[in-house]
């Protein structure tokens, strides 16, 4: 993969990075760093960090989509009944945001250097 492709689609994947911790927590409960991993077999190709992680997380705690659960000595995480509902959703927008990607991706066709 390019420099600039790659750029490009680890730069798209963080956008979508709240989506990918609701996909990932849909298999079960998880900790951070199982979290990550996870991301990285979904995508195949991106590790977000754990300075873009624990944010996201605690913004999904704060619009209760997800809940903790101490076990062990680790902090789990868990979707909560809105988190599931926000699962469903994401899967009932699936093809709207395929046309906008494709849209994005195409207007970059429009770009000319000099």
């Amino acid at each position: 993969m390019g420099v600039v492709v790659m750029l490009f689609t680890k730069t798209v994947a963080q956008g979508f990075l709240v989506m990918f911790v609701i996909l990932s927590l849909a298999q079960g409960p998880s900790y951070g760093n199982a979290i990550i991993k996870n991301i990285y077999e979904l995508t195949g190709f991106w590790k977000p960090s754990p300075g873009s992680m624990y944010p996201a997380l605690q913004k999904l705690r704060k619009q209760k989509l997800i809940e903790i659960k101490r076990k062990e000595k680790k902090i789990y995480y868990q979707l909560t009944k809105e988190g599931e509902k926000f699962l469903k959703k994401i899967d009932e927008s699936k093809p709207e945001l395929i046309k906008n990607l494709e849209a994005l991706l195409s207007s970059l066709k429009m770009v000319k250097s000099k």
